[in-house]
């Protein structure tokens, strides 16, 4: 007979616990009324490739939301020069929902290309839908979503919302699997939060994805269409919210996105610590270029903790695995370690002992306050490896 130890038996419970809130949750969704007449309306950019086995399930947890999806929410799917079928299914839906859906198709640029051309094509049809979202085509909905958002704003309309963060949940495609164990969702657990933007601090957004964002506060800002393989979101959303620095944000837990982890771990986050531009691009035209264009005196601590987060992922990975860095030749490596010591002179050292993240333990904060910043923490501490 299988004797499980305390600990596994905690972490089986954690999991059940957790998988069946989730699961229980989406059945019951399924049961509570629509309702018709929004208080405003939404728009979903999406771009698209190759995503064909993952469409149908896109579509649907669009189309069926409780929010009705006829009245209230218009989408622009971008073809990035899909050599699949995704075209052919987007046209399936289009042509069912002809006043809804948009198909635009253009060649293969990235994700940053293709969302602007969303963003181009609703300014250039005067598009009046006050609030966009980026919904990545791989990943779906819960059927609450735009219902939960629309009913804060209704309740909000003198809060000068201006970006709206939504509760990421991992879906594991193997497994069939939800896991709320996302590295930033401490933002969820105690309801509804307003937050100024000057003062988001550990409230940090990286994904456009999983955000709304409000048309007339966008002005006429774009992604970045030379950021890769990753931040162009990050950079993206925080130049918005510096833009709009004395506007406010609200990070609502019932407005549940369902992230894809992918059975073949094929996609564009998945891989990016196997490309260079990951290590001398994104620290250049990324993280740097988002600290010089501040045009206030202080780095907001939110902008710094962005950075930080994504450097500290990128520090971990390497850590564990340091041949990942053999892509790199010598002067690339010494251009990155450069790079990494121009941006943590715009992180202050209280900010990177203070940082609000389960994985970034003592070791981490010591071993980069000693290097970057020539500093020691002051505490002692001792670990116990084995009672």
């Amino acid at each position: 007979m299988l004797k499980l130890s305390n600990e596994n038996k905690k972490f089986i419970k954690v999991i059940l616990d957790g998988f069946f809130r989730i699961y229980l949750a989406k059945l019951f969704s399924n049961f509570k009324p629509k309702k018709h007449k929004g208080f405003t309306q939404y728009a979903i950019i999406s771009a698209v490739y190759n995503v064909e086995k993952y469409l149908d399930d896109y579509f649907k947890s669009i189309i069926n939301q409780r929010l009705d999806f006829k009245k209230n929410i218009f989408m622009i799917l971008v073809d990035d020069g899909s050599t699949d079928n995704s075209a052919q299914i987007i046209k399936k839906y289009q042509k069912k929902y002809p006043k809804n859906i948009v198909y635009l198709y253009k060649e293969n640029g990235g994700q940053a290309s293709a969302r602007n051309l969303g963003l181009k094509y609703m300014q250039e049809n005067d598009y009046q839908i006050p609030w966009v979202t980026f919904t990545d085509p791989d990943d779906f909905l819960d059927r609450n979503y735009f219902y939960e958002v629309d009913k804060f704003l209704a309740t909000h309309k003198a809060n000068d919302i201006c970006m709206i963060g939504c509760n990421v949940i991992f879906y594991y495609e193997k497994q069939k699997l939800y896991k709320d164990n996302h590295a930033l969702n401490f933002k969820f657990k105690n309801g509804i939060q307003v937050k100024e933007n000057y003062n988001l601090d550990s409230f940090i957004q990286l994904s456009a994805a999983s955000c709304f964002m409000n048309i007339g506060y966008l002005d006429k800002l774009l992604f970045d269409e030379k950021l890769k393989p990753n931040f162009e979101d990050a950079k993206f959303i925080n130049e918005y919210l510096l833009d709009n620095i004395n506007l406010k944000s609200a990070f609502l837990p019932t407005v549940k996105y369902f992230y894809r982890k992918r059975v073949e771990q094929n996609s564009t986050l998945d891989g990016k610590d196997k490309i260079k531009d990951y290590y001398t691009m994104v620290p250049n035209f990324g993280y740097l270029n988002l600290f010089k264009d501040i045009k206030i005196t202080k780095v907001p601590y939110f902008v710094q903790n962005v950075v930080l987060y994504d450097i500290f992922w990128q520090i971990k990975t390497l850590i564990l695995n340091p041949e990942k860095l053999a892509i790199l030749n010598n002067e690339e490596k010494k251009l990155f370690k450069e790079l990494l010591f121009e941006n943590f002179k715009f992180i202050d050292s209280c900010n990177i002992k203070n940082f609000n993240l389960h994985a970034f333990d003592f070791f981490y904060k010591k071993g980069i306050l000693n290097y970057f910043k020539n500093e020691d923490l002051s505490e002692n501490i001792a670990f116990i490896e084995s009672i």
